[in-house]
């Protein structure tokens, strides 16, 4: 009876490590998609600020049209627009003429007028004035040669890019968090992450296996840094033990 049950203890343990290990690498390929998609939108955005510094004074038609030839060059993307000092939108990718918008309330033009840097801000979803669908913003403040301050340039991306959707483990759901742990952007989209989690993420270190209750369900979390640019990537499984 005893060597049952170190048998049964052992292969339990066996298994609940390899279940770790394996969440551990559903996390790794996730940040990696994550990295790769922001750095290649970031390169994207950094671009476009040298060709429109490059180009001033030329006709919207034939900025608009580069702009188009950026965002569709890189997957993902929806569009590229750009706002005057005062937020007032001056190119847009999708559309021309560009459409008469002020967009000097929403947080990805007021944050990346603030940082004044051109560090790239990463936002939350929200929903396009003229197209009604939510999407992902990244912005930074658009600079001319001498550092002045010229407007805003932001990408816009379909939230549901942002994660690897096609590469999941089964019963498993991933979240992406910025600095304040605020909800980025989630898969699937309906996953809810009440106020008991984010704290638990907050307790939490790097890298480190959870094991908790969700909306009165089992579940293992794994929580992995993307360090470059400020975000928190988690890994969950519904667990039956």
């Amino acid at each position: 009876m005893r060597l049952l049950f170190l048998f049964l203890s052992a292969f339990f343990l066996s298994n609940t490590a390899h279940a770790d290990e394996e969440l551990k690498e559903y996390a790794d390929y996730q940040v990696l998609h994550v990295k790769n998609t922001i750095k290649s939108i970031d390169l994207t955005l950094l671009e476009s600020i040298d060709f429109l510094n490059r180009n001033l004074g030329k006709e919207e038609a034939t900025l608009h049209k580069s702009l188009l030839q950026y965002a569709e060059r890189t997957p993902g993307l929806r569009a590229i627009i750009v706002t005057d000092t005062k937020g007032k939108l001056k190119l847009d990718s999708f559309s021309y003429p560009t459409k008469n918008i002020n967009l000097a309330d929403r947080e990805y033009v007021k944050n990346a007028t603030a940082l004044n840097n051109q560090s790239l801000y990463i936002g939350q979803p929200v929903v396009g004035r003229s197209s009604g669908t939510a999407f992902l913003p990244f912005s930074r403040a658009l600079l001319n040669a001498n550092k002045e301050s010229q407007g805003v340039i932001a990408a816009i991306m379909h939230p549901g890019f942002l994660i690897k959707q096609d590469m999941l483990c089964a019963q498993c759901f991933v979240a992406v968090f910025n600095s304040h742990q605020k909800l980025v952007v989630s898969y699937p989209t309906n996953a809810s992450f009440p106020d008991d989690f984010i704290a638990m993420l907050q307790a939490e270190s790097q890298g480190h296996v959870i094991k908790h209750q969700l909306n009165g369900q089992p579940v293992t979390t794994l929580k992995a840094p993307i360090s470059d640019f400020g975000l928190t990537l988690t890994v969950s499984k519904f667990s039956n033990q």
